[in-house]
């Protein structure tokens, strides 16, 4: 008896969660084969390519959450539509298995990274101006040319916490506890300016005193 694989498992894990009715339609829409590979082949099609995904009785037992979501593959004129699929859900499946490591390999990088942000040290600023470029860029835009005035080690620990923040399970700020007045403690310890403050405050200014 052969070993399934795992695509087959995880089609073997969406067929049993359906309800009936879902079995029926989807088994409808393989063209009524008498076999729930067909219907799980169907699915995984359609969910890659953004079609039907109007069921609502499974979407918890086989839907990947918004952050892992799967890219929207559109099959150009030619291609096997079913083997594309195919090769997207694997990598869907591989990214989502690799998830656990990525986040606690993050977990700890933010850890190291935090510590030396809160230093009064050369580095302690770009680290801090990086954590908070993460926490909320467009209040504190990022010079990505700071990296380059990192250690090796420290870039690479940034590296780890933008793999983790790519597909966020929380923002990272919430990793830590009164994470958002930590964070906001950076900017000021290392005078880090608040764009949307000083367009405040120029806005300020201009209506006091009148454009001239």
């Amino acid at each position: 008896m052969n070993t399934p694989t795992p695509d087959e498992i995880a089609g073997m894990a969406w067929w049993n969660s359906l309800a009936e009715q879902d079995r029926i339609r989807w088994m409808g829409r393989a063209g009524d084969t008498g076999r729930a590979a067909d219907a799980w082949a169907v699915y995984k099609r359609d969910s890659l390519s953004g079609g039907d995904m109007s069921e609502k009785s499974n979407v918890g037992a086989a839907a990947l959450p918004p952050a892992m979501g799967a890219p929207v593959y559109e099959p150009s004129s030619g291609q096997v539509g079913e083997e594309a699929s195919n090769s997207l859900w694997e990598e869907v499946m591989r990214r989502r298995a690799e998830r656990p490591v990525i986040e606690a390999k993050g977990r700890e990088a933010l850890g190291r990274l935090i510590k030396v942000a809160q230093r009064d040290t050369g580095q302690s600023r770009k680290v801090a101006a990086f954590l908070l470029g993460c926490y909320n860029g467009t209040r504190f835009p990022f010079d990505l040319t700071d990296f380059r005035g990192l250690d090796f080690s420290l870039f690479e620990d940034c590296m780890t916490v933008l793999r983790m923040d790519y597909q966020p399970s929380q923002e990272v700020h919430c990793y830590f506890k009164n994470g958002g007045a930590l964070f906001e403690r950076l900017a000021t310890d290392h005078g880090l300016k608040d764009v949307y403050r000083l367009q405040g405050e120029l806005d300020d200014l201009r209506n006091k005193f009148g454009p001239g």
